[in-house]
Formats: C-alpha cells, sequence, structure tokens
C-alpha cells in the first residue's frame, strides 16, 4: 500500500475508514475531519481504486505566487 501524506489541511496522520463490504473504500483526518472517499464498482477486485483514492489523497496543488 502506498503511504498516505499528512491532512492537506491541517496536517495530522489521516487513517483509513474502509468498509468493503458496504462497498467503499475512505481515508478520514481525525482531527478536522477532512475526508475523501470512493464507491467501489467492484468489491472483489478493488486494489486499483484504492490506489487511485490514495494518490488522489497525496495529490497536492500549488499556487502560483503573485495571483
Amino acid at each position: 500500500m502506498t503511504d498516505l501524506k499528512p491532512c492537506p489541511f491541517c496536517g495530522s496522520e489521516p487513517r483509513r475508514a474502509d468498509c468493503i463490504g458496504c462497498g467503499y473504500v475512505q481515508i478520514v483526518c481525525p482531527e478536522c475531519n477532512a475526508n475523501i472517499s470512493i464507491v467501489l464498482k467492484d468489491r472483489q477486485n478493488y486494489q486499483a481504486e484504492e490506489q487511485e483514492l490514495i494518490k488522489r489523497w497525496n495529490r497536492r496543488f500549488s499556487v502560483p505566487h503573485g495571483t
């Protein structure tokens, strides 16, 4: 599994809150409750969707200076 970056809003360590049987995978910040989740298309073979969710959580945007 890919490592999760700290929360982009408060810097806390995020937690996984998965419920494969319910059909979702979720990443949650326990401090500020920022979260991202994905509804699984295939509960048996969800690893690619899980990796996409981690990639989205870890994505950071930079704001150009002077805007």
